[in-house]
């Protein structure tokens, strides 16, 4: 894919610049370094691209695997156990502390309930006898992601970048081993037939209790694994976006020759990654997992705000430029047409 994408850059580069190409009214220095950034500039952007629609379509694989596991109604109950946080999208800053703040206060009501279950008689149960064999390594780890998360937390506030990332890591990790133990209690439980399934009790705490737990833990490191990754996807969609624009104003705003075929060669990569852009939105939007954690409706479309906002931002805009560019007569016209529609002049 790499190669080939870069050869194919090649080709329609010596196809504009060296068989089709004209020196402009300026010194061959600035022909030579328009050439090379626009080579350098397309390919950079082809990659970004590639790496968007690449990382989409695994988080999207994943997604999916994750709405058929059992887990996923605790989504629900995650959403509802954080007020106020912040929706799961393309528009939403990253709320990895929010998430990591949760993941760690879960974990300690983890070891706190499973004291309690082996203290109040519950420790003969085949599910009660698994935790208590584990609950010595699990206090360790929520010791150590509490001490990590304040740290951060601390620097933080301090301003000290270095510091924060470095404790949130190792909170991160300690939180990793959590989850590794937390999902081998639960997975009996997952299982068709189901062995060691949690009981539930008379009196609380039960071990369903416990259960249900560890669930919103493990559904919480799904949040924090997601706060890292869409905000990632965004980066890409705005670079590539921005960058595409930016040389269609090159192309439009200088005559480099021939001008024709540079312009539609700047059209067909913007409604490329147009295309693919609006393919993500969607999928986005009707993903089951990023619904509920968005508060949407899931396998379906929701005109709220933020989608609205998306599709204006990287899909109309962009289209509304390659119209501008191409047809900038008909574009005119067209505003004018709006302006005294809802101004009254023009």
């Amino acid at each position: 894919m790499v190669v080939g994408t870069l050869a194919f850059f090649l080709v329609v580069w010596v196809r504009l610049f060296i068989v089709r190409g004209l020196p402009t009214v300026e010194n061959t220095a600035f022909d030579t370094l328009f050439a090379l950034g626009f080579l350098t500039i397309y390919t950079a952007m082809a990659f970004s691209l590639l790496r968007c629609i690449a990382v989409w379509f695994a988080l999207h694989r994943l997604l999916r695997r994750l709405a058929w596991h059992p887990t996923v109604e605790a989504y629900e109950r995650l959403r509802k156990s954080i007020p106020g946080k912040p929706k799961i999208n393309l528009t939403s800053p990253s709320q990895v502390f929010t998430a990591l703040e949760f993941s760690v206060d879960r974990a300690g009501k983890l070891v706190a309930l499973a004291r309690r279950l082996i203290g109040t008689g519950e420790a003969g149960k085949k599910f009660t006898l698994q935790l208590q064999s584990v609950l010595g390594s699990l206090q360790k780890d929520v010791e150590a992601a509490e001490t990590s998360l304040h740290s951060a937390l601390k620097a933080q506030a301090a301003g000290d970048w270095r510091s924060m990332t470095k404790s949130r890591t190792l909170a991160e990790r300690s939180l990793s081993k959590i989850t590794s133990q937390v999902a081998g209690l639960l997975r009996s439980g997952w299982r068709l037939p189901p062995t060691a399934v949690p009981e539930p009790g008379e009196k609380k705490p039960d071990e369903q209790q416990w259960f249900e737990y560890g669930e919103d833990f493990l559904t919480s490191r799904v949040a924090g694994f997601l706060s890292h990754v869409v905000p990632q996807l965004q980066n890409l969609i705005v670079f590539v976006t921005v960058g595409l624009l930016l040389m269609l104003l090159a192309v439009t705003s200088y005559p480099f020759q021939p001008r024709q075929l540079l312009l539609l060669f700047s059209t067909a990569c913007i409604l490329a990654a147009v295309s693919a852009t609006l393919i993500i939105f969607v999928q986005m939007e009707r993903d089951t997992v990023l619904s509920v954690l968005s508060e949407s409706e899931p396998g379906q479309i929701t005109w709220n705000r933020d989608f609205v906002s998306r599709i204006i931002v990287y899909v109309v805009l962009p289209i509304l430029s390659v119209l501008s560019a191409q047809f900038p007569e008909v574009v005119q016209q067209l505003f004018t047409s709006v302006s005294t529609l809802f101004g009254g002049h023009v």
